[in-house]
């Protein structure tokens, strides 16, 4: 949410995504529940991302990017997960 409000390295902040998610991970939390689809969506896109100025067919862009993490941070927002 720091990125998408302030900007940034979008490569660097999938790299920080993946290295939170897996010290999440390594802690116990399970993401299940209402915000999982929210949450999957999230891990997605950053996976989808790719920071090249041609990416492959399978891949996202920083404008896409955007756009998946607004919605997906928008239901986790409706649903109370996030204030």
């Amino acid at each position: 949410m720091d990125w998408m409000i302030g900007g940034g390295d979008p490569w660097q902040m999938d790299l920080d995504y993946w290295e939170r998610r897996r010290q999440m991970m390594n802690e116990g939390e399970t993401f299940g529940g209402p915000p999982g689809e929210y949450l999957s969506n999230i891990d997605t896109a950053m996976d989808a991302f790719s920071p090249d100025a041609d990416p492959d067919w399978h891949q996202i862009d920083e404008a896409q990017l955007r756009r998946e993490l607004e919605a997906a941070i928008g239901n986790l927002k409706r649903i109370g997960y996030l204030d």
